[in-house]
């Protein structure tokens, strides 16, 4: 009875910020571009990162953010692997301090491509790397030494990442003086890889729960990914509570459907 209560509550809540927001949505999708447009010259990304990425980027931490998966949400983690291997395709941010942290290169995996990564997998074995949306959780000392465990945030694309040990480590590969001699850096099994002098610093950075997009222009992909329905951002961003407008929160919506994380990972962000 109090569940049939509770939502019908919410129904009609939704029916009324839908009316009052009505006439907002279209000024508030603007500024909330503007925003973004704002930040990413603040960030002095302009020349070194295509702003549709960053857009993209932007809209899948806010859904993060909004949905409680990030321990650290000011900081963003962005490869694009658009980008050939020889030229600086990995980026952090200090979103708080709106500082551009690092920009360094990054390796790919060997079944993705040789100088361009251009195939993608979410399969144990493949040597390929993983699009989409992560978590990053611990450190650790392994084989390749300073390593970072990633947690993948979509089923289907990247959720077997801890399965297959895809993690942030250093590797002697990865360096512009490689890249200016073979033309293109080496390759992993399927980890982002860094230069072996800046690894333990991005690390240290990262780690604990921020947010890491790893691009690729995979329409596919691009359409399905729920972190990148953009009215569920804008509203998160200007402090509209989804849950109370007639259309479900997206994220979490997924959540049950089993497009990110399995439901027994879930049971702190899913209302009762």
């Amino acid at each position: 009875m109090l569940k049939g209560l509770r939502s019908r509550v919410l129904f009609f809540l939704g029916v009324f910020y839908s009316i009052l927001f009505a006439g907002e949505s279209i000024e508030q999708g603007d500024s909330f571009d503007r925003a973004i447009d704002q930040l990413y010259e603040q960030l002095d990304l302009t020349g070194k990162l295509d702003p549709s990425v960053f857009t993209l980027s932007m809209v899948g931490y806010y859904n993060m953010k909004g949905s409680g998966l990030l321990q650290v949400d000011s900081i963003l983690t962005i490869i694009d692997y658009e980008k050939p291997s020889s030229e600086p395709r990995f980026f952090v941010v200090n979103l708080q301090e709106k500082t551009l942290l690092f920009i360094t290169y990054v390796a790919h995996g060997k079944g993705s491509g040789i100088q361009f990564a251009e195939s993608f997998s979410n399969k144990p074995g493949s040597l390929k790397s993983s699009q989409g949306f992560f978590v990053t959780a611990d450190s650790y000392i392994g084989r390749h030494g300073y390593s970072l465990k990633l947690q993948g945030m979509e089923a289907g694309i990247n959720d077997n990442a801890m399965q297959r040990a895809i993690v942030i480590h250093g590797a002697n590969y990865v360096s512009e003086a490689f890249a200016r001699e073979y033309g293109r850096l080496g390759r992993s099994w399927g980890c982002p890889a860094l230069p072996e002098d800046l690894n333990r610093q991005v690390i240290d950075t990262i780690k604990g729960g921020s947010c890491l997009f790893v691009y690729y222009p995979d329409e596919n992909y691009l359409q399905g990914s729920a972190f990148l329905d953009r009215e569920t951002a804008g509203n998160f961003y200007f402090g509209i509570n989804p849950l109370m407008l007639n259309k479900p929160n997206l994220p979490l919506r997924m959540f049950r459907e089993n497009r990110f994380l399995p439901e027994a990972s879930l049971h702190r962000l899913l209302p009762p």
